[in-house]
């Protein structure tokens, strides 16, 4: 069983973030932003990094040593299998370390196509996510988990060399601007809630080691 540490928050059973729905998600994900803003004094730069840095080395572990056919059952989100949910994570991963590097730069425009920060919802910026997510698992095809591996990286270094100087900069978000230090909350929060998805629904057919 995994431990409370690598669970998504507590959300209700019947939460539509269990069942993939995007608007949900994208909502609770900028909740999740507003509440670290609360705990923002607790931890140092240096000990959010090293988690994670920790938590994607053990996430990434654990996808490559997925066998081919888990690759292609069902997640917990709907519609999406295992591939698609990793696909979503590349795409993540690219948008937020495309946010970062704008924004430490001055520039926290939105991208092309994007409403202004704070004119759309966080609920569209995710749409446009998924969207792109979808695009990169049909585009990628069989080379999802190298690409997986290069995007997490390039954010992961990214976000571990901001300045203290940039780590405060605004950068967008479709919810609206948030200082390039929260994409670390927030990726975490994005791997906590996806390694879920694939996890509990591998673990009934590989074992419960699987969790």
């Amino acid at each position: 069983m995994p431990d409370a540490k690598n669970l998504p928050p507590k959300a209700p059973p019947t939460s539509p973030l269990y069942h993939g729905d995007v608007r949900a998600i994208a909502k609770w994900e900028f909740l999740c932003y507003q509440d670290t803003q609360k705990d923002k004094n607790m931890e140092t730069f240096a000990d959010r990094v090293t988690l994670l840095q920790t938590e994607s080395a053990r996430i990434k572990q654990y996808l490559h040593t997925l066998p081919p056919d888990a690759w292609d059952r069902p997640s917990a989100c709907t519609q999406w299998q295992v591939r698609d949910v990793v696909a979503h994570l590349v795409g993540v991963a690219e948008v937020y370390a495309d946010f970062v590097a704008r924004g430490i730069q001055g520039d926290h425009s939105p991208p092309p196509g994007w409403l202004p920060a704070g004119m759309g919802s966080a609920m569209a910026g995710a749409e446009r996510t998924a969207q792109h997510s979808i695009a990169e698992r049909e585009r990628l095809g069989d080379q999802v988990l190298a690409a997986y591996d290069a995007a997490d990286d390039q954010l992961n270094r990214l976000l571990a060399g901001l300045s203290p100087q940039d780590r405060a900069k605004p950068c967008y978000l479709s919810g609206g601007l948030v200082p390039a230090q929260h994409f670390i909350d927030l990726r975490l929060k994005e791997l906590a809630v996806h390694e879920w998805d694939i996890r509990s629904r591998l673990a009934g057919v590989y074992g419960d080691e699987g969790l």
